[in-house]
């Protein structure tokens, strides 16, 4: 096991020191979890906190600028077309696209008829000129947090100490995004001399909870096409000052090991970081902002950006090609080994 992680190891490397890169940059508002609460009635304070530094990233090369899990202020509906409207408080970009999430909304008909609104935890990838090329809904929503399970045995309980929320519905499927950076952006990858363009990038978003989950790790490598890099965009504020953002990260540098590809997570609140191929978080990451203002160090921390260079890397690793099946195996062998024992000593005389 040693030799063939050190092998591994260094073959990873090698090849992430070898694959074209992506700049990208992240922008952490450290907005508290109370202003966020109430998004609407701070929008303008919100935006105040990621537009600035998403001029300032587009403007220094930037090829992604990415915003954290709902981070958008203010409700759109899931087919938005385009963010390019003065009331959107969004800038027209130079070279960059943007990943931003929003909560979206839609009409739709409850169980008697009545007309109610359904919500998603969504991310949009939108070109500099903000039209809208690719959107995702978060697959894996968080009991209790944006949907109450076992809701018709135990709905008056559970309601009475869970708070009034928009129903939220999953995304009906796992979707990779995709965009061509700028030429420029390519010049690194593309020598100059061959006059090709740069090669599309393609992105697997997996919002916050989604992270969880190894098998939608492997579900994304088994794409065709496959993303190249993938994306955590989260809000850690609801773990506060507690292990609970950085038990988060640690579980997130699993899914760049097991994929082999690197990770970028925007944090709303917490550890905003760049995680390469081999499950390493780079220097520089962003430490988790004033969550709460009476605890915080500094209550009035400015945003903060992060930025640096990924390797894109295409390919499946051995955990992606046969998930779980040495778990599954063990586990079998486990059940006959104990079903073999029992037997065994059920037979013998008394």
């Amino acid at each position: 096991v040693v030799a063939f992680g050190a092998g591994n190891l260094g073959a990873v490397r090698a090849r992430a020191a070898a694959a074209p890169r992506l700049r990208v940059a992240f922008v952490q508002g450290n907005v508290n979890q109370s202003v966020k609460n109430e998004a609407r009635t701070h929008g303008a304070f919100i935006l105040s906190r990621y537009v600035p530094l998403t001029v300032e990233a587009d403007r220094g090369g930037a090829d992604l600028v990415a915003w954290p899990e709902a981070t958008y202020p203010w409700l759109v509906p899931p087919d938005l077309p385009s963010f390019r409207d003065r009331r959107s408080g969004l800038p027209v970009l130079s070279r960059a696209h943007l990943l931003l999430g929003a909560a979206t909304y839609r009409e739709a008909r409850g169980p008697g008829g009545e007309r109610i609104l359904e919500g998603a935890n969504t991310v949009f990838l939108a070109r500099p000129d903000l039209d809208v090329v690719g959107r995702y809904a978060k697959h894996h929503l968080v009991p209790f947090g944006e949907y109450v399970p076992l809701q018709p045995w135990l709905g008056k309980v559970l309601r009475s100490v869970v708070p009034t929320m928009m129903l939220q519905r999953p995304g009906a499927e796992l979707r990779v995004l995709e965009f061509t950076p700028p030429p420029a952006a390519a010049s690194a990858a593309t020598p100059a001399s061959t006059g090709s363009s740069a090669p599309p990038v393609r992105l697997g978003p997996m919002i916050c909870f989604d992270a969880i989950f190894p098998e939608v790790n492997v579900a994304f490598a088994r794409m065709d096409p496959e993303p190249d890099l993938l994306l955590n965009p989260t809000n850690d504020a609801w773990y506060g000052y507690s292990s609970g953002p950085y038990q988060f990260l640690a579980i997130v540098r699993m899914r760049a090991i097991e994929a082999g590809k690197a990770v970028a997570r925007p944090a709303y609140a917490g550890v905003t970081a760049l995680i390469d191929p081999t499950g390493e978080v780079r220097p520089g990451a962003l430490p988790v902002g004033p969550v709460d203002p009476d605890l915080a160090a500094d209550p009035d921390e400015p945003p903060r950006l992060l930025v640096g260079d990924v390797p894109l890397l295409r390919g499946r690793t051995l955990y992606t090609t046969v998930g779980d099946l040495f778990a599954g195996a063990a586990a079998l062998f486990t059940v006959a080994a104990l079903g073999l024992a029992l037997l065994r000593r059920g037979s013998r005389p008394a």
